[in-house]
């Protein structure tokens, strides 16, 4: 009895010899036969056949350039971050508080609180280490997978701050925690 995998190659393999004969890819063989590229590339070694890679190691160059330039996008977003945050440490502060009617109550201080300074050198130390993390990738090797990856989260949560930020309810969640006043929306326009 034959083995599966040489039936395939059997019913195949003439198919894959043909497009590959063409030019097609092992990628663009693949889902014209409806198999996977692991399938491809097996019926195309037992065939003797081999694909230019040169188009592959383009693509990679060309994908860890841009994961470069990703990066650094991200990091000068994250530095403008902390620059507003460490901003917000210098001149007058809105606290921000619950009254025993269960509303809020603004009271505009010369100077920001010892617990919302303390939560705003935590974000600043959270930034500052992303960026330290970004600086340290080198995506011009096998850390680029690591390197996408870590772009892709941080660029995911500011996206997700942004728009919590943006929402109603997230301004008003900012301000009862005082992580920011009335007057920011002016100030950091």
């Amino acid at each position: 009895m034959t083995p599966p995998d040489l039936r395939a190659i059997d019913s195949v393999g003439g198919v894959v010899r043909e497009l590959h004969a063409r030019g097609l890819s092992r990628n663009a063989i693949a889902k014209e036969i409806g198999r996977s590229t692991s399938t491809v590339s097996t019926i195309a070694k037992q065939l003797g056949l081999s694909f230019d890679r040169s188009a592959t190691r383009a693509a990679t160059s060309a994908r860890v350039v841009d994961a470069e330039a990703h990066r650094a996008e991200l990091v000068a977003e994250l530095q403008h971050q902390i620059g507003k945050l460490l901003r917000r440490l210098d001149g007058p502060y809105i606290s921000v508080h619950p009254a025993k009617d269960g509303t809020a109550v603004a009271t505009r201080l010369d100077r920001v609180t010892p617990a919302a300074a303390r939560d705003l050198a935590s974000a600043v130390a959270s930034l500052a280490a992303s960026v330290s993390r970004l600086s340290s990738i080198r995506t011009a090797d096998d850390g680029l997978e690591g390197a996408i990856s870590l772009i892709d989260s941080v660029a995911a949560g500011i996206k997700r701050q942004a728009a919590l930020m943006e929402s109603e309810e997230g301004r008003e969640l900012l301000r009862r925690a005082g992580v920011v006043s009335g007057d920011d929306s002016e100030r950091d326009a």
